[in-house]
């Protein structure tokens, strides 16, 4: 990012984990949300109420996880 654009996340007050401080951090975050959810109801819905189905959910919401993670490191302020 450079210098003159606003960054879309900073670190919270304690220490851990970031919060969004612009429109686009929050439509971002609801957008992660939404889509996780989703995830979880459309692979139960294909998938039916299995263990497997659930491991499945799991698995791909855990790496929409890791991907939203990084994408707000990337946009967080890193003081």
């Amino acid at each position: 990012m450079t210098t003159t654009q606003k960054h879309w996340f900073r670190r919270g007050q304690g220490g851990f984990g970031y919060i969004p401080q612009t429109w686009q951090g929050w439509i971002s975050v609801v957008g992660f949300l939404a889509i996780l959810t989703a995830t979880v109801v459309l692979t139960q819905n294909a998938m039916g109420e299995s263990t497997n189905a659930q491991s499945t959910a799991f698995v791909i919401a855990a790496v929409e996880i890791m991907g939203f993670m990084m994408f707000v490191r990337r946009n967080a302020d890193k003081k």
